[in-house]
């Protein structure tokens, strides 16, 4: 399997569980228990999004790449902080929106790169999935059902 492949899917196991333990804990931060829920379901998406990453074989995978499109591939190392270093709510926001736009693009990108039916299924599922948390939290962003952040 071509490295970078390999990496891309490597940050990406890393950045699903990353964002399943951010978004538990920016549900801390609502003031409103359904607000808080979505944050919490959220999160339990992330972690199915990690174990599916986990679940494909990545032999399975190398031998149905397509070369040309992986080179195509941007590894982008996303800059995951520590969430304690995160000022505000407005703040946790808006990295993770743009966390999320990334993370559609990557996977729309994956299932471009394989000529795997399923596996470009899944990428295409996960990219949809992560279009619909960007949605979600940019309506959250804009809500003020928010409390202050002290860590």
């Amino acid at each position: 399997m071509s490295e970078i492949f390999k990496q891309i899917l490597e940050n990406a196991i890393r950045d699903e569980a990353y964002f399943h333990e951010f978004y538990k804990r920016l549900a801390l931060f609502a003031k409103d228990k359904k607000v808080s829920q979505e944050l919490l379901k959220l999160s339990e998406q992330e972690k199915l999004h990690k174990e599916k990453l986990e679940s494909l074989s990545f032999e399975k995978i190398g031998e149905n790449i397509i070369p040309e499109k992986v080179d195509e591939l941007a590894i982008e190392e996303a800059s995951l902080a520590p969430i304690e270093d995160f000022k505000s709510v407005n703040d946790m926001l808006v990295f993770a929106i743009k966390q999320e736009i990334l993370a559609r693009t990557a996977y729309m990108q994956l299932a471009k790169a394989t000529t795997d039916a399923k596996v470009g299924l899944l990428f295409t599922k996960l990219a949809n999935e992560e279009k619909t948390h960007e949605l979600i939290l940019t309506g959250k962003l804009a809500s003020a059902a928010w409390g202050e952040v002290s860590w």
